[in-house]
């Protein structure tokens, strides 16, 4: 507690938990308000005393005040209740000494919220903490008085609670607002005052739970009917094979605890559906599939799943189309499947469905290798990859090659075919050249004579023109 000097002092109590208070000011004069006012009638040392109670006990402490001086003039009231239940009316009597001509009151939370009045009526209809403000004057002095917190109003308690169990055994949560004490019936003649207890019933069926609310401001009760079932079943799915090729036979079991009878559901297998506690099911189709088990009692259900994989052989049949030099790769995907891709020029990929960039254009030899733990598949295509826009097709083979290449020529109209190698720097090493010609087969190129490196080459198709890089090793 804390006090300011001269006659008139005002007490700020910091006391945690107390629901009553009595203040003994040390001149045969008291108070139970919470934080009050006092006008002592003389100057000198006062022992000032509180008491404090809850529902748990009583606490005191005391402290000496020096009362100094005397102040011309001062703002101070006192108030008939600053403790109470919402809504809660407050009288307020103005105790400002020196003959006050004007009053302002600020009212936190109140009804009005604001007076002239020297002795203003309010009333609080939430609950909550609220302060007050008082200004006074007597024409030629003014004078404040601010007391954050010192209206507490509470409010009437509101019953509420959820319970959730398995089987006899109980817990009820308490939901509850404003609620100081508690007091449970279960409807089996047991009582209990935790705010959050637990309760084992003696038979299954609907028993009536009534929680009572109490606070200083009044109670309140609620009642619901609560089944008391057997509790939540317990089950696992046990299969003989949760992976395999299909067709794919399985034995499954139901492994159960408070249950006693159940319904199986299997998409896409046969049979679709069962009621016995070990089925045997079998699955042709590819693909995950997602086993269902409901287990049952007389008054609750669960519902478990477990997956089934189902592979089937591979297929590694393959479909192309080609643009200029990209050809894209198509098949049906086969689930958990492994691809690896070998395009005839030298290039391997492991992926589904690819797109490939051929470096020129010709005739490739294309294998697909598919794998999984059912089997293996291989499929092969020869693929034509043509200037799509020219309508000429062409490929100089083996690239790289050791000076001995073949050249394959198709074009859709005879013409003057001419074909150069070149070094990086433009210097031409040889010539081809073929009249009036639209096709080649496998036509002889010599270039021994050329040292092993990077070379490059253009060929001519009348107005067309293509070109690409050679490379020659030893």
């Amino acid at each position: 507690l804390s006090s300011t000097s001269d006659h008139m002092t005002s007490f700020n109590n910091t006391t945690i938990g107390a629901t009553d208070y009595l203040w003994d000011f040390g001149d045969n004069q008291t108070s139970t308000d919470q934080n009050p006012f006092h006008v002592f009638d003389t100057l000198g040392t006062y022992s000032v005393t509180l008491i404090a109670t809850n529902s748990c006990g009583s606490d005191t402490t005391s402290e000496p005040i020096e009362i100094t001086g005397i102040i011309n003039f001062q703002a101070a009231f006192t108030a008939d209740n600053t403790t109470g239940c919402a809504p809660m009316t407050v009288q307020y009597t103005d105790q400002t000494l020196n003959n006050p001509t004007s009053w302002s009151w600020i009212f936190e939370g109140g009804t009005p919220s604001s007076s002239t009045d020297q002795n203003p009526s309010i009333v609080y209809s939430q609950s909550g903490l609220y302060g007050v403000t008082l200004i006074v004057s007597n024409g030629t002095e003014t004078d404040t008085l601010a007391m954050p917190d010192y209206i507490t109003v509470n409010e009437y308690p509101m019953a509420s609670f959820s319970a959730s169990g398995n089987g006899l055994f109980v817990q009820f949560t308490n939901q509850s607002e404003f609620g100081e004490t508690y007091l449970w019936d279960f409807g089996d003649g047991s009582t209990s005052m935790e705010e959050n207890p637990s309760h084992t019933f003696a038979d299954y069926g609907f028993h009536l739970i009534t929680l009572t609310v109490s606070n200083t401001c009044g109670t309140d009760s609620t009642s619901q009917n609560v089944f008391i079932g057997e509790g939540l079943p317990e089950a696992t799915i046990m299969a003989s094979d949760t992976l395999g090729c299909g067709p794919l036979t399985i034995d499954c079991e139901a492994l159960l605890v408070n249950a006693d009878s159940v319904k199986w559901f299997f998409p896409q297998g046969e049979p679709m559906t069962s009621s016995e506690f070990s089925p045997t099911i079998t699955f042709n189709n590819a693909g995950i599939h997602t086993i269902t088990l409901t287990a049952y009692n007389s008054s609750d259900s669960i519902v478990v799943t477990k997956q089934i994989q189902v592979d089937t052989m591979p297929n590694a049949t393959f479909t192309y189309s080609t643009f200029e030099k990209t050809t894209t790769f198509n098949h049906q995907l086969t689930p958990n499947t492994d691809y690896t891709w070998d395009f005839g020029d030298g290039q391997i990929e492991d992926v589904g469905n690819p797109s490939h960039e051929y470096d020129s254009y010709g005739n490739y030899h294309v294998m697909l290798f598919a794998s999984n733990t059912c089997g293996t598949d291989l499929k092969a295509q020869d693929i034509s990859v043509k200037d799509t826009l020219s309508g000429i097709f062409y490929k100089l083979n083996p690239n790289p090659g050791s000076g001995y290449y073949l050249l394959d020529v198709e074009t859709e109209e005879k013409t003057d075919i001419r074909l150069f190698f070149y070094t990086v720097w433009g210097q031409v090493l040889a010539k081809y050249e073929w009249k009036d010609t639209k096709r080649l087969d496998e036509e002889e190129i010599k270039l021994q004579f050329m040292p092993s490196s990077a070379f490059f080459y253009y060929i001519e198709f009348g107005s067309f023109t293509a070109s690409g890089k050679l490379e020659k090793i030893d």
